[in-house]
C-alpha cells in the first residue's frame, strides 16, 4: 500500500532532544506555521537553524525566523542523511495497510513511539539521553541526572576533528594550475534529476597559499 507522508523534524544539536509531527502539505507556509506552533513556543528561541536546501525551507520560513525572532536560517552544505534517520523507524513499524495503520491511532501514534525512541536512547557523545539533558530526569525512572556541559562540549570537539581528520583522509593532495578544467557544484537552486556540476571551467589564475 502507498502511503504519501509529509511530516517536519527538529532537533536540538545541544541535548539531542527531538519533536515531529505530521504536515498536510510540503509547503514554507505550513512550516513556518509548525515551527512557531510546535517548537518556538515550547522552547527557548535558538541563535540558527540548520536546514536542508528544500524550497520548503525557504521564503516564509526564513523571513518568519528572521523577522519576527532573529534567528538565522542556516543551509547544509552537503547531504546529511543522518538527518533523515526517522525514516527508518517509521519503516520498521510494519504498516501494511489501513487496520495495521489505525492500530497505531494513525501516523500520531507512530510519531509519538519515534519521539519517545528518540528522547530515550543514550546519545554516544553525551553519554546521556535527551530526556535527562532537558528535564534533569530519567523519562521512565524516577532517578535525578546532572549534565556535565564542560565533559559534553570537550568530547564533541574531540568528535569534530576526529570526523574532520576521517573525511581528510579521503582527499588527495592536488595542486591547482592556470590552464586546469574543473568542475563546479551546481547551487542550491538545482533540481534532484539535473547535473550536480555546471559546466567545466578553466582556471585562469591560481594563488599561492601561505
Amino acid at each position: 500500500t502507498h502511503i504519501e507522508l509529509h511530516c517536519v523534524t527538529v532537533t536540538d544539536p545541544a541535548t539531542g532532544f527531538f519533536e515531529t509531527v505530521e504536515i498536510g502539505q510540503k509547503t514554507a507556509g505550513m512550516i513556518a506555521n509548525w515551527l512557531e506552533l510546535h517548537w518556538l513556543t515550547r522552547h527557548p528561541w535558538p541563535a540558527e537553524i540548520t536546514m536542508d536546501k528544500g524550497k520548503e525551507f525557504a521564503g516564509e520560513v526564513s523571513e518568519t525566523l528572521k523577522n519576527e525572532h532573529d534567528i538565522n536560517r542556516k543551509i547544509f552544505t552537503s547531504c546529511k542523511p543522518q538527518a533523515n534517520s526517522m525514516t527508518d523507524m517509521i519503516c520498521s513499524a510494519q504498516i501494511k495497510d489501513g487496520r495495521d495503520l489505525d492500530s497505531f491511532l494513525g501516523f500520531k501514534g507512530v510519531f509519538a513511539a519515534c519521539r519517545k525512541t528518540m528522547n530515550s536512547a543514550v546519545h554516544t557523545t553525551a553519554r546521556a539521553t535527551p530526556t535527562q539533558s532537558v528535564f534533569g530526569r530519567d523519562a521512565m525512572l524516577n532517578a535525578s541526572f546532572q549534565a556535565d556541559w564542560q565533559f559534553i562540549k570537550e568530547r564533541k570537539q574531540q568528535l569534530i576533528i576526529q570526523n574532520n581528520k576521517h573525511e581528510n583522509a579521503k582527499c588527495k593532495p592536488h595542486t591547482h594550475n592556470a590552464g586546469d578544467v574543473v568542475a563546479v557544484k551546481a547551487g542550491a537552486g538545482r533540481k534532484h534529476d539535473s547535473n550536480p556540476c555546471l559546466n567545466p571551467m578553466r582556471i585562469t589564475q591560481a594563488n599561492a597559499v601561505s
